[in-house]
This record gives C-alpha cells, sequence and structure tokens, in this order.
C-alpha cells in the first residue's frame, strides 16, 4: 500500500526471539500463524526510516525500540 512501516519492539522479538520466550504459548500461537511472506516481511523492516527531510520514523527512540521516548502522556498532555 506504500505505507512507510518500522519494526518495533514486538517485530524484533517475533524474528529474534530468546529461548525463554519461544515456549510462551502466546508466542508459539503468533508465529504459527504467521505465513512466509509475512515473516519475511518483519525481517526486513527497518528500525527507523526517514521521510522528506525532517520527519524521522523511530518505535520508541531512534537508538532503542523499547525505551519511551515521551515519559509521560496523561489527558492534560504530555510531560518528560
Amino acid at each position: 500500500m506504500g505505507i512507510p512501516s518500522i519494526s518495533g519492539n514486538q517485530d524484533r522479538i517475533i524474528v529474534n526471539p530468546s529461548q525463554e520466550l519461544r515456549g510462551v504459548p502466546t508466542f508459539q500461537f503468533v508465529t504459527q500463524n504467521l505465513d512466509r511472506d509475512s515473516m519475511e516481511w518483519l525481517k526486513g523492516l527497518r528500525p527507523t526510516a526517514s521521510l522528506y527531510d525532517d520527519v524521522l520514523l523511530c518505535h520508541g527512540i531512534p537508538s532503542r525500540d523499547d525505551e519511551c521516548l515521551l515519559e509521560r502522556v496523561t489527558r492534560d498532555g504530555v510531560s518528560v
């Protein structure tokens, strides 16, 4: 569809699981229900992508997909 896609922590975990995670029923369910094309697509996702000259896509922070960029989000707003 031409929609830019990047990898996030769940994608990384599915593609490169720890030995411990391989025994978790949820992980087994997900991986058993992904076809080969879907797994290859996940493996090909990059952790970041640039759009235009001033937009960076990332999941979490640019260097880590498991660290939140924004510390606190409430109905009153966002604060670090």
